[in-house]
């Protein structure tokens, strides 16, 4: 036996065979993106609860799924295996494992272990590519854990009764940057298992080449709130991903940015809304190099080259899905808000002022009415307005800073046709 790259066990005079299926084609055959949710956290603090609440609000979404919980497997995979760092280590890779294999199947695994470790819910995360691997934290305080007890293992491990307790006599890690942070104390099963379904709905459905491609049905998978959002979250989110890489965009973004950047102060963390593959977010790591970045995306594939970046916070789900107790410096959109369904902007707005601490930057195609324009021949794709002027009336403590505009025929750094207008909380 020896250890792949990624600290994988491999068994000597072994040849690990083809699959018959690649994932894509599994993909085709099951009608869904198969997917893993790792729910991470404390004894008691509702992971298993959670899990089974997924699991029914899956089955009803016609998705194939199954709960590997970790009780359930300590009672015959891992039955050898006691509550040392080591067992608790080899017990992640066993679950891993599987899940692998459920993952290559078609099937959404969902794996609710304490896994306390952050080193091994690494090894978990590098055998499934991104984004189809999603951290979810069910954070709950110990006392609140302790108070709950189910088992009654808090109470014995106070007693020093069973040693290695996680929490008690052994360390958890939190992570560091989950995909999905769930507040247990606060949240109910239900409200904490809608959310996570919120998330992971756009990964395992929208990106389904089975129905982009059989005919006689939607030419879009019609599973987010707008027929907007499943166009960019599809087939065409991703040749406009293709279109847009490239070192040119990235120095004309500079420039842009090197701009509105000069009339801000302090600006130490950035949040994108509709970021695709951050290529403004990364003209803004050159020029903000301290600042944290933040990237709200829907698109699947744009998701999978905004992980690559490094200190980056991705976001995967809809603007319209978005929630965070956090708040950023600077929050913007770049030819976002063109396409949001313009019943829906009135939300976009207010999670756009409620989650800056003081700047707001829009970037958009401008009219001082809004218009419907025909985008790439599709209808009711792109709307054009004075998005800027809606906020300033919307909101009475914010100011206009200034504004500008882009052009397509600027030889040295073209970008689109665009006006931005950069404002201020008072």
């Amino acid at each position: 036996m020896y250890l792949s790259k990624n600290m994988r066990k491999i068994s000597s005079n072994t040849q690990i065979p083809n699959q018959p299926l690649s994932v894509l084609q599994t993909e085709s055959l099951m009608k869904q993106h198969p997917a893993v949710l790792w729910l991470t956290g404390l004894s008691a603090s509702g992971k298993s609860t959670i899990a089974g609440l997924l699991n029914q609000i899956l089955c009803r979404n016609n998705i194939k799924c199954f709960v590997l919980d970790g009780d359930l497997l300590r009672n015959g995979l891992c039955g050898d295996l006691g509550f040392s760092a080591e067992d608790r280590k080899e017990n992640v890779r066993r679950v891993s494992e599987v899940a692998k294999l459920f993952y290559d199947a078609g099937i959404v695994a969902i794996c609710p272990l304490i896994s306390p470790f952050e080193k091994d819910r690494k090894f978990a995360r590098s055998l499934i590519p991104d984004p189809y691997f999603l951290e979810v934290f069910v954070d709950c305080s110990i006392e609140e854990c302790a108070k709950r007890d189910p088992k009654g293992l808090y109470a014995k491990a106070y007693k020093a009764e069973i040693p290695d307790f996680t929490g008690v006599s052994s360390p958890y890690e939190k992570p560091q940057n989950p995909e999905i942070h769930l507040n247990s104390c606060s949240d109910s099963p239900d409200q904490c298992a809608e959310k996570v379904w919120k998330q992971l709905s756009p990964l395992i459905k929208a990106n389904s080449k089975y129905l982009l491609n059989k005919p006689n049905v939607m030419k879009y998978n019609q599973i987010h709130k707008t027929t907007q959002e499943d166009f960019w979250a599809g087939e065409f989110g991703d040749v406009y991903s293709e279109r847009n890489k490239g070192n040119q965009f990235i120095a004309s973004n500079l420039k842009l940015f090197s701009k509105i950047f000069s009339l801000t102060k302090d600006v130490k963390s950035v949040i994108e809304f509709g970021s695709n593959i951050g290529q403004n977010l990364k003209a803004i790591s050159q020029l903000l190099p301290m600042a944290k970045r933040s990237a709200i995306e829907i698109n699947p594939n744009a998701i999978s080259e905004l992980k690559i970046q490094d200190n980056l916070e991705v976001f995967p789900m809809s603007i319209l899905d978005f929630d965070s107790e956090k708040k950023w410096d600077f929050t913007f959109t770049k030819g976002v808000l063109i396409h949001i369904n313009p019943e829906e902007l009135e939300k976009v707005y207010k999670k756009l002022y409620e989650h800056s601490n003081k700047y707001i930057c829009v970037i958009e195609y401008y009219n001082p009415s809004p218009v419907i324009v025909s985008y790439h021949n599709e209808k009711d794709k792109l709307f054009k307005r004075d998005f800027a002027g809606d906020m300033l009336d919307k909101y009475s403590n914010l100011r206009l800073i200034d504004y500008g505009f882009t052009y397509h025929r600027d030889l040295n750094f073209k970008l689109d046709d665009s006006t931005w207008f950069l404002l201020e909380k008072q």
